[in-house]
């Protein structure tokens, strides 16, 4: 019992935080909706995410991350936007990882102590257009960029204070139910003082499977050079299921296996979102 009562633990944890904040996430939403609603004639969409990793990164202490987003986007002819909001993020660890950078900085091993913060997280920006689609042959190709500003807080190891920015080109094309995919990018990071981080490069080469009209399942393959002279190459394989309940309400969840010492172990990921 004592066994399974601490395998449950982190489940049960992310169940109630939340409960405690989808008040303020779905207020936040509405907020963000409201405010971009009288700028553009656009489908927009409001969508709440719960998000729980957990590795040990290559040391002896495992790092758990639990981080509550809300994301606010918008679809206009052939643009599509979205502003990602973390009202709240926790990190319990031994201090020297982050979210999506992984291990920022060496620490010694054998003062290595776990250590647990939270607060607010980082805000991110993105935009792409649908630079090429021919329905005919089902080609698909679309260019973004993404803005991470360095809002969380980089003494509490909630991230690094710095901002990000990512380039990056999606090609698709649907072949009856299935529609293969590849993702490029580079990101060119902020480099706080002591941590030796690095720009990288990285990639995703993934299937999505149309079940019926209303579900999708896809397989998914990450790769990503090093981030800093403390990581290394990270590597990752992700399952996700989308179901549309009806015209306006979604869900989406997902699991992730790390396949190297720079990923996570795993990661679980759930989400709703609506769309106006």
């Amino acid at each position: 019992m004592r066994d399974g009562g601490m395998f449950c633990r982190p489940f049960q944890t992310l169940l109630k935080l939340y409960s405690t904040m989808i008040k303020t996430n779905i207020l936040l939403g509405i907020l963000a909706v409201t405010a971009a609603a009288p700028l553009l004639r656009a489908q927009l969409t409001v969508s709440n995410a719960v998000d729980y990793s957990s590795g040990k990164y290559g040391q002896r202490i495992r790092t758990d991350i639990f981080t509550d987003e809300v994301t606010a986007g918008y679809d206009y002819q052939a643009w599509t936007g979205k502003v990602i909001i973390a009202p709240y993020e926790e990190i319990t660890g031994p201090g020297n990882v982050v979210p999506r950078i992984g291990r920022i900085r060496r620490v010694v091993r054998f003062v290595q102590t776990k250590q647990t913060h939270s607060g607010f997280g980082d805000i991110e920006l993105s935009g792409s257009y649908d630079a090429y689609q021919d329905e005919s042959s089902g080609w698909d190709a679309s260019l973004t960029g993404e803005v991470k500003f360095g809002t969380a807080s980089a003494s509490k190891n909630l991230g690094t204070g710095k901002d990000d920015f990512s380039p990056s080109i999606d090609v698709s094309r649907t072949l009856g139910k299935f529609t293969p995919w590849l993702n490029v990018g580079y990101w060119f990071v902020g480099k706080p003082a002591g941590t030796n981080l690095r720009d990288y490069a990285y990639g995703t080469l993934g299937t999505s499977y149309a079940v019926d009209d209303s579900t999708s399942v896809s397989l998914s393959f990450d790769c990503s050079e090093r981030s800093s002279d403390a990581s290394n190459v990270a590597n990752d394989v992700a399952l996700d299921l989308n179901r549309k309940l009806d015209k306006s309400w979604s869900v989406d969840a997902y699991v992730l296996a790390g396949l190297s010492k720079a990923a996570p172990d795993f990661e679980v990921n759930g989400s709703v979102s609506y769309k106006f």
